[in-house]
């Protein structure tokens, strides 16, 4: 399935990470309503499991219905919604405690031609004792790969349009294909409906499907067919597996980013995340006027369109409304940067697209949880509040009216031309006889890039060479106490200047064995290889013990727990981060920090991208990022170990050419060094080195990393 974005197509978009456009109303039908099941094979609303009793007397007297919308067009997504997100409304808690409440029917947008394989589903047996069931036709929506947008709100829109005037009698409930229900979801919505609510929202959690399809498919009942999982379940599952859309937003863990940021999280601990979204799923929703034609955005106008003075029943608490969103995980992922930006950048790309109705809703702090509430949950809240609070403020006053949206004008012309197409196409198929031609759709190429290497400082020799590299030392200082003369001054800055907070702090240096330049091997440390950490073997390390304090040894990780770790990481090793953090924390005393040290050898910041593109950055601790480096200052590095290797030869000519590079390198690192440490943003296209500085077993308020982010925006 292919999804629109502002600037042209992308394969699998996520809802919210782009703004989608829709059109105008549509009134054809080409099938006539298919029931899944006859009235005598439903179970009466007393029967289902789930109900209360008084409540279903309440339904029955006042003959309520409800209407059930969900739509799939694409093998996988079909897929997903039969296998997966329709047993998930089968829980006990879900479409049987509604039906209880509630007169149900079920629509089913697809494409026409499932229809005879659908109706064979085991899973409509099931649905079809509890609700009514009808497929109704997408084609002619979904004939333009880059309009999925405008797709889904025709879809839904076709959903409900029969109803006329009813419309606004019926309460209507949302859901897409790969939306899965935690059990009990739905008896909250029937209770808010009973309770005279109009209008139901709820958030969704993105995940990653790779990782949690095969675990949902495991919790299938085998007689029933439902998926019944418990909210503090799903929700566990949900934090462990998110997405990189949502690592990417979150405020308190500033390693990388998402391009376009339209949600905002903190990760408060292992158990519970905090949300701000704009915007969030309209869940259920009763119109107080009759839609005849469709003028909007659903995210981004169906609420002012449809429900303009409703009050919005927001249900922030995953104990009462869980709702799992299912990505691939190459979803977005070339939206993902190293770095983090500023509010108003955030906010400038933000007022492109957004509306009032997202803006409004953005105000509500919405709670995933796996356990009972932390007490430092208030400090979180507060923080996370004051981030999307600096955002806001950042926006023009007037966001763009969601009627002729730019985006809506954009994709409005091309996408009804492919849709009068599709149905000319149509009906000389059936007037020929012959089939209608499918368009094949193509992934975009990636490109590798080059590898590149910078040579490193090679041993000293006696006589002359000893007295230059006392020289050497004196004017350049000796790694990692660099002086600004030296081009790779502002690279060690950002660890420098935390070791200077903790004097006293036990040190642990983990360094990657294969790294040509090592910065921090002179550090009065514990120093081990990433071989010694990844299991210590007495074949690979010096088995001679070392005392606290001497440098350069190879040994067995410390029974005494450290104050500070500084991972000094080559490319290759940094693909695997995250099982290296999981060895390192242990050994570090909780307060402490790991310091992740990586020298960009290329320069440009796409050479780090494919550590994005591993998850090699997927962390569940307090995080920020550090850059250094510029363009200036990656020219002087080159020049400068080019000058040592010309100075190394011995040979008069290219000795006097080194020392007047090495010269020239000098002076421009002096230029340039100490306007080059950028703190937390997006990572500049040329930076020398990054630094990651992660908290292990801080809690949310009571340390530096918090602070800073929530203060990001002084």
């Amino acid at each position: 399935m292919q999804r629109d974005t502002k600037y042209g197509t992308a394969a699998e978009q996520p809802r919210s990470e782009q703004p989608i456009g829709v059109g105008t109303n549509t009134r054809e039908s080409f099938v006539k309503p298919v029931k899944a099941a006859r009235d005598g094979d439903r179970l009466r609303a007393e029967s289902s499991p789930g109900g209360d009793p008084e409540l279903s007397k309440l339904a029955r007297a006042t003959g309520r219905r409800v209407r059930l919308i969900t739509m799939a067009w694409g093998e996988r997504y079909i897929e997903e919604l039969f296998s997966l997100t329709l047993p998930a409304v089968l829980a006990p808690n879900n479409l049987p405690a509604l039906a209880a409440y509630f007169d149900c029917e079920l629509i089913i947008l697809t494409e026409e031609g499932w229809f005879p394989r659908l109706r064979r589903q085991p899973v409509l047996r099931e649905l079809g004792r509890l609700c009514s069931i009808e497929f109704r036709p997408v084609d002619d929506l979904v004939s333009q790969p880059d309009a999925y947008g405008m797709a889904l709100t025709y879809a839904l829109f076709r959903g409900f349009e029969d109803l006329g005037t009813a419309m606004v009698e019926v309460p209507l409930i949302f859901f897409n294909a790969d939306f899965i229900l935690a059990d009990g979801s739905l008896k909250t919505v029937a209770e808010k409906l009973l309770g005279g609510e109009r209008l139901i929202l709820a958030p969704s959690y993105c995940v990653t499907a790779e990782s949690v399809m095969p675990w949902l498919a495991s919790r299938r009942d085998a007689a029933s067919g439902s998926i019944a999982v418990p909210p503090r379940e799903m929700a566990e599952i949900a934090i462990r597996n998110r997405h990189n859309t949502i690592r990417g937003k979150t405020v308190n863990q500033r390693v990388f980013s998402v391009e376009w940021m339209d949600q905002f999280y903190w990760l408060v601990n292992e158990q519970t995340l905090i949300a701000h979204q704009m915007p969030f799923a309209v869940v259920a929703m009763q119109p107080e006027r009759v839609l005849t034609e469709m003028r909007t955005f659903w995210d981004y106008g169906i609420i002012s369109e449809v429900c303009p003075t409703t009050p919005r029943c927001v249900i922030a608490d995953s104990d009462d409304y869980l709702m799992m969103e299912l990505r691939t995980a190459d979803t977005a992922r070339d939206q993902l940067c190293l770095g983090w930006p500023e509010p108003k950048q955030i906010a400038e790309k933000l007022a492109r697209f957004t509306t009032k109705d997202p803006i409004e809703l953005a105000r509500h702090t919405l709670i995933l949880h796996a356990g009972e509430l932390p007490p430092e949950i208030g400090d979180a809240m507060a923080q996370l509040d004051r981030f999307v609070d600096a955002v806001l403020a950042e926006l023009p006053p007037q966001p763009i009216h969601w009627i002729n949206h730019p985006i809506w004008a954009y994709h409005y012309p091309a996408f009804h031309q492919a849709r009068e197409a599709f149905l000319a196409r149509r009906m000389q198929t059936k007037a020929d006889g012959e089939p209608a031609d499918l368009s094949e759709r193509s992934g975009a190429e990636s490109a590798s890039l080059p590898s590149v290497s910078i040579p490193a400082i090679a041993s000293t020799r006696r006589g002359l060479k000893q007295r230059a590299r006392q020289l050497y030392y004196r004017h350049l200082g000796r790694a990692p106490w660099l002086r600004p003369l030296h081009p790779r001054w502002a690279d060690v800055q950002p660890v420098l200047n935390i070791l200077n907070k903790f004097p006293e702090a036990r040190l642990l240096v983990v360094s990657s064995a294969s790294l040509l330049e090592r910065l921090f091997g002179n550090l009065n440390a514990r120093h081990m290889s990433v071989r010694g950490l990844n299991g210590w073997n007495p074949a690979h390390e010096r088995q001679t013990p070392q005392p606290w304090g001497e440098p350069g040894t190879a040994q067995p990780p410390p029974a005494e727990k450290c104050d500070l770790c500084i991972l000094e990481l080559d490319a290759d090793d940094l693909l695997g981060l995250t099982p290296l953090l999981s060895r390192a924390a242990p050994l570090i005393e909780q307060g402490g920090k790991i310091l992740v040290f990586h020298l960009n050898t290329v320069g440009a910041a796409l050479a780090t991208q494919s550590l994005i593109g591993n998850d090699a950055f997927w962390l569940d601790l307090p995080c920020r990022i550090h850059f250094a480096g510029s363009q200036p200052s990656l020219r002087a590095v080159n020049g400068f170990y080019r000058g040592m290797a010309e100075l190394r030869t011995g040979r008069l000519v290219p000795a006097a050419k080194g020392l007047a590079r090495l010269s020239k390198a000098c002076l421009a690192a002096l230029r340039t060094s100490k306007s080059e440490v950028i703190h937390s943003r997006r990572a500049p296209a040329v930076f020398t080195s990054f630094t990651l500085e992660i908290d292990v077993g801080a809690v949310a308020g009571d340390n530096a990393t918090h602070r800073e982010a929530a203060q990001a925006a002084d």
